[in-house]
């Protein structure tokens, strides 16, 4: 989608929808969210994305969330942090 998006509408930049990546992740996500139930995993994670931070905010949340979590050997959250410029709104 994005190479036809370039090539028929040059200027356009295409973002991926929050809900459609969060959905895509989710059985992954539940896992964790989960596994840090008692430690909130939930609420920080959805806050480091839904609420207006600027790039380097979510950048120095998004580390401290792996590093309160040990999480930084995390493939999903691996993945997710390598497409944030796609989805995370701090970017757009």
């Amino acid at each position: 989608m994005p190479v036809a998006l370039e090539r028929v509408f040059p200027h356009t930049i295409h973002r991926l929808c929050l809900w459609h990546v969060q959905n895509r992740y989710m059985p992954f996500l539940n896992e964790l969210y989960a596994r840090f139930e008692e430690m909130d995993f939930k609420t920080r994670f959805q806050s480091i994305i839904h609420h207006p931070l600027t790039e380097l905010e979510f950048e120095t949340a998004w580390s401290m969330l792996l590093e309160d979590f040990h999480l930084h050997d995390n493939i999903t959250l691996d993945k997710l942090y390598g497409i944030r410029k796609d989805w995370v709104p701090a970017f757009f």
